[in-house]
């Protein structure tokens, strides 16, 4: 979905989540892959965001060429937090890295996510995240956020007491999965009805896999 906000002259970009079969498919795909600048993302989210990129770019920068705009944010929840992640990563929306004529480009890009995956694969190098203001929404003990990106040792020692070397290759790929750490993580507390910024330094703790079982 792509709208403007009337009163700001916001442009948003929505995705929705997981909301049929082929999009199961694509979470599924969790193996790592690597795009041209030299970043490893989810295949699955990188797939669907390249799916999704001509079509979207067209409409996005037609929509800033008949009226440019201060203020490009773009929203998701779960598969569709990812997405918008993986769009801004990989570089698949230039106006929003700054690629697009100054006359196009915003000055701020936003992105907001709710209890979506980690999209990310190691360390991200290249520069298209550089102008992306980015906040995550974790609720409670919801375990997509946490599902990838968690090193989980009880079951990679269970995998090498079955000589599973296979498995635990496996459990170590998925433990390298990150959320943008450049961005801010917000928690959404149930018991207390708030929401909580998270200092840098408890991060990890945080989008753990252990907050969630």
């Amino acid at each position: 979905l792509v709208a403007r906000d009337a009163e700001s002259g916001t442009l948003w970009v929505a995705f929705r989540g997981t909301a049929s079969l082929a999009d199961v498919v694509h979470d599924l795909m969790a193996a790592p892959e690597q795009t041209g600048a030299g970043d490893a993302f989810h295949s699955g989210f990188l797939r669907a965001a390249r799916a999704a990129a001509e079509e979207l770019r067209e409409v996005v920068e037609a929509e800033l060429r008949v009226r440019p705009c201060e203020r490009l944010a773009l929203c998701g929840h779960s598969l569709g937090g990812a997405l918008a992640m993986t769009l801004l990563g990989a570089g698949l929306l230039p106006c929003a890295s700054g690629d697009a004529g100054a006359e196009d480009a915003p000055a701020e890009v936003l992105a907001f996510t709710y209890g979506s995956p980690a999209a990310f694969h190691g360390e991200l190098r290249g520069a298209a995240m550089r102008r992306v203001r980015a906040q995550s929404f974790v609720f409670g003990a919801d375990a997509v956020p946490r599902l990838l990106g968690s090193e989980v040792p009880l079951l990679r020692a269970a995998a090498l007491s079955l000589g599973g070397k296979s498995s635990t290759g496996a459990l170590e790929t998925l433990g390298g999965y990150t959320h943008w750490p450049g961005g801010e993580l917000v928690y959404l507390d149930p018991a207390g009805g708030c929401a909580r910024r998270v200092p840098r330094a408890q991060r990890d703790r945080v989008l753990h896999l252990h907050r969630a079982v």
